[in-house]
């Protein structure tokens, strides 16, 4: 910089103060973005960043628990919110502008200010703060894998690009697209694998593998299917897009994934996986729609048949032996995969010529595996060296007409090889079986019987109760060394007849029967409708804010007919209008129909080139199979399966090239310096959101290690210690209620100790504190109530206890509190003499026992609470009524002994 002399001979720069800084600050912007080295390293170890970020984000997060539970999922914000930071930088650095362009962009962000305002209304401040960062976290996850599909080929990834990248001619295709679906595939397969490996034994992974189902590492079977049925696709999906020496290979962890599907034993994933699979058939790309249904096929054939023959494996002694069924299955699908890329090389004449071939052998399996079962006697066979272990075969019939008299007819030959023992006075045995409410079967018929002299004929008559829904026909046989056939069953009723078959219980295997007919499927879909009738109703009371985050666990307990626990709605396009209000609502909805919208244009209408039709079918078809089976479920509580889909969204997101809210303009100079000022706009403000939402999650982490480590404090009965911790935990973390409740525990403690007034006030003022933040909690509801009834006001405190009981009124222990509450108050004023302020009281606890018996059925906790008021007030004969039902194995048994001994002594007195 030239100087020059003052007049006093002082020298100063040629330029002023701000002209100075100026040409500092344009040195400094043209050192870092005109240096192509410096820029171009820095650009590539920050997408390296980010691309890390997603892949440990999609390999590692459903192995701890689906980022379930809090402290997991605190782990994985913390992560995304720094990934945050670096995806500004590299906005920065690469000058790109581009956020939020289409329908699906604007519907996430309307979703998150949607949980954004539900915030001031929410039922759970603590609960809503967490949903709104989830919702957050989702965008980032969402903003970062589109930039990795734009712009793997743009950075230098040496011996990366050249192996992994073979669309990098194209144009239309994003660079990175192939990338991104290959590590969804991969993270998938992964979980698969594990998912497999836990029953066999080589793992264990907390609630992998439960009652008999495959849940994965994620512990939840159901979200499992839809993870894993959504893979399957994907898989299916991509493997077209492979070069033909590869492609077969993708149809081995296909299988894999097919089979651990069928073993998660999820019948919502069973009955979407048929039409999700026909879906992926029509929408594959031009060309590719045969070879997609011969993948299918060829998985399908393979992996179904392998997971009824691996199921009873897991369960045996030695269940590592099941991947002498699975690993071949897999290699099996390769090849029936090799077969159908020849069939597909064929001319049409020869294709012709096989299909109808193969149609034939597909008859003919169906006729030796469903006909001649159908048309053949049933056989059961015990070996006389085998145990005596009952083996039957069952039918459902569910058109029935209840009241009616029914008469079974069938024809039965049993050969016993040696002579009932004692013991048994039977060889085999017919039950008829019939459903009444409550998912209850009540016995109509049990006949039982020995050997028979050839073909005899049996008859049986029954009458169906006026409550039954349906019949189930069992035919048994439980003594070793005898055979059962049976032929010719038919049912009549009146004029009516049906021929009973037994076929699906012949077909499939017994567990996969019972699957699909038990009664839990009808327990299960009744449940989950009353659980969405209850959602409507808390839907009607806030349609539009809604209750914010975790707003369902926090109030249904006070909306629910029929006892049951569900912190979950199941359906989760209901969840987030109860959690995020109607326009919540709407963004979610408009999430699938943005997208899907998006890949109807760019494919159906605007002709995209087949391959890049393809990559638009591999994205799409995942994001339709978990938003289907998010109707009857709730995987995306699980933020595991939230990352894996705002992934496949992001992925899809950047295949569209549409123009959706504005015309193209006309200078590209300009808009090449518009696109590189708002890329470094974008990019301070996404690194400053990033910094500040990273520092908070950190400490809203600390707060929850806090709150625990002072539990602990607490249990142990270092109080002066988990005082400190709990006041730290409430300076990190100040909307967690528990922190507040913890510490009026405490301080109550210490007012016992000290009589001192401020320990007492700093009680109250905590456990108000805690209902204010939870004020559907009934835990802290009670906790207020007693303080204000014991310290405060009995009246003000006995009203928050019986809100209580409104909050959760199948909780019998809340009526018990509110009627022992009363009691004290009864037992004071008799021992002051003001019987009729007492009298009031009783009448209050009658009142609280009808409301339970209107409710529960019953009133049993509150027998001795009444008894002992009654003789409180002199009523010695009512009294006695109430104690002496009190049955031995109930609450208060011992006391109610004790008063009725009282009683009865008192009695003699006053005869004497």
């Amino acid at each position: 910089m030239s100087r020059k002399k003052t007049a006093k001979g002082k020298i100063k720069p040629t330029g002023g103060n701000t002209a100075n800084q100026g040409n500092i600050l344009k040195t400094t912007g043209e050192l870092l973005f005109n240096n192509g080295k410096i820029t171009e390293l820095t650009k590539r170890v920050f997408f390296i960043i980010l691309v890390t970020t997603i892949a440990v984000l999609l390999f590692i997060g459903p192995f701890y628990r689906g980022l379930f539970f809090p402290v997991e999922r605190l782990y994985a914000m913390i992560l995304i919110f720094g990934s945050l930071i670096a995806w500004g930088v590299f906005r920065i650095l690469s000058r790109d502008g581009r956020l939020f362009t289409t329908p699906l962009d604007f519907c996430l962000i309307i979703m998150l200010m949607a949980y954004g305002a539900s915030f001031f209304v929410a039922a759970n401040k603590r609960e809503a703060l967490e949903e709104i960062l989830k919702i957050g976290s989702y965008i980032v996850a969402y903003l970062v894998s589109i930039d990795i599909c734009r712009h793997w080929g743009k950075i230098k990834m040496r011996g990366i690009r050249e192996y992994f990248q073979p669309d990098s001619d194209s144009r239309a295709v994003p660079p990175g697209l192939f990338i991104v679906l290959h590590l969804l595939l991969a993270a998938a397969t992964v979980l698969t694998v594990a998912s497999l490996g836990a029953p066999a034994g080589h793992w264990d992974f907390a609630g992998a593998y439960a009652s008999n189902r495959i849940a994965s590492p994620m512990g939840y079977a159901n979200s499992a299917a839809a993870y894993l049925m959504a893979s399957y696709l994907l898989a299916i999906g991509l493997a077209p897009l492979i070069a033909k020496r590869f492609r077969l290979f993708y149809l081995a962890p296909a299988a894999l994934m097919l089979t651990a599907l069928v073993l998660t034993f999820s019948r919502g994933a069973w009955l979407l996986l048929i039409p999700l699979a026909l879906l992926l058939v029509a929408i594959s790309a031009p060309g590719q729609k045969l070879r997609t249904f011969l993948y299918l096929f060829a998985t399908a054939i393979s992996a179904v048949p392998a997971a009824f023959l691996a199921d009873p494996v897991f369960r045996s002694g030695t269940p590592a032996r099941a991947w002498l069924i699975i690993i071949p299955a897999a290699v099996l699908s390769v090849m029936f995969g090799y077969l159908a890329e020849r069939y597909l090389q064929m001319k049409r004449k020869k294709k012709i010529i096989l299909a109808v071939s193969a149609a034939l052998v597909l008859v003919l399996l169906f006729f030796f595996l469903v006909g001649l079962p159908a048309l053949s006697p049933l056989h059961l066979e015990i070996g006389a060296d085998e145990q005596a272990e009952e083996i039957v075969i069952k039918q459902v019939i569910t058109d029935i007409t209840p009241g009616d008299k029914y008469e079974l007819n069938m024809e039965v030959k049993v050969a016993i090889e040696e002579t009932l023992s004692e013991e048994s006075s039977s060889g085999w045995g017919l039950r008829v079986l019939g459903g009444v409410p409550g998912y209850r079967d009540v016995e109509l018929l049990n006949y039982l019987d020995g050997a028979t002299a050839g073909w005899e004929e049996r008859t049986f008559t029954f009458q169906i109760p006026e409550d039954t829904s349906r019949l189930e026909v069992q035919i048994f046989n439980n003594y070793p060394g005898s055979a059962v056939t049976v032929r010719e069953v038919t049912l009549f009723s009146g004029e009516e007849q049906e021929k009973l078959r037994f076929i699906k219980n012949r077909v499939l295997p017994e567990r996969f029967y019972e699957r699909l007919y038990s009664y839990s499927l009808n327990r299960n879909m009744d449940r989950r409708f009353e659980l969405f009738r209850d959602a409507v109703k808390v839907i009607k009371d806030y349609p539009i804010l809604g209750t914010g985050g975790g707003g369902w666990k926090a109030l249904y307990h006070s909306y629910q007919e029929q006892p049951y626990s569900s912190r979950e709605i199941h359906n989760h396009f209901l969840q987030v209008w109860v959690e995020a209000g109607l326009f919540g609502f709407l963004a979610f909805i408009g999430i699938w129909i943005s997208f899907g919208a998006a890949f109807v244009k760019n494919c159906f209408i605007k002709k995209a080139p087949p391959r890049l039709w393809q990559y638009w079918t591999a994205a799409f078809i995942p994001v339709a199979a978990l938003g289907a089976h998010s109707t009857i479920d709730w995987n995306f509580s699980l933020m595991a399966v939230g990352i894996y889909l705002v992934v496949f969204l992001g992925a899809g997101r950047s295949l569209d090239q549409n123009n959706w809210f504005k015309r193209k303009e006309k200078g590209t100079n300009n808009e090449a310096h518009s696109r590189g000022r708002y890329g470094l706009i974008v990019g301070i403000i996404a690194a400053i959101i990033g910094l500040g939402l990273f520092i908070f999650t950190i400490n809203l982490h600390s707060g929850l290690i806090a709150t625990w480590h002072s539990q602990e404090l607490m249990e142990a009965g270092n109080l002066k210690k988990a005082t400190i911790e709990l006041e730290r935990a409430v300076r990190l973390d100040p909307l967690r209620a528990e922190n507040y409740h913890n510490l009026g525990v405490l301080e109550e403690e210490r007012f016992n100790r000290t009589q001192h007034p401020a320990n007492l006030e700093n009680a109250l003022y905590m456990a108000e504190k805690a209902y204010e933040l939870e004020p559907y909690n009934t835990s802290y509801v009670s906790r207020y109530g007693s303080l204000l009834f014991s310290y405060v006001d009995a009246e003000e405190g006995l009203s928050y206890l019986d809100q209580a009981v409104e909050l959760k009124p199948f909780e019998d222990s809340l009526y018990v509190q509110t009627a022992w509450t009363r009691l004290s108050l009864i037992e004071y004023l008799v021992d002051n003499h003001n019987v009729k302020e007492a009298e009031k009281y009783l009448a209050e606890i009658e009142a609280i026992a009808a409301r339970m018996e209107s409710i529960l059925g019953h009133s049993k906790p509150l027998r001795f609470l009444m008894g002992r008021a009654l003789y409180l007030l002199d009523e010695p004969a009512e009294a006695v009524e109430y104690l002496s039902e009190i049955e031995p194995d109930e609450d208060f048994y011992s006391e109610a002994q004790l008063l009725l001994k009282q009683i009865g002594e008192k009695e003699k007195l006053e005869k004497q």
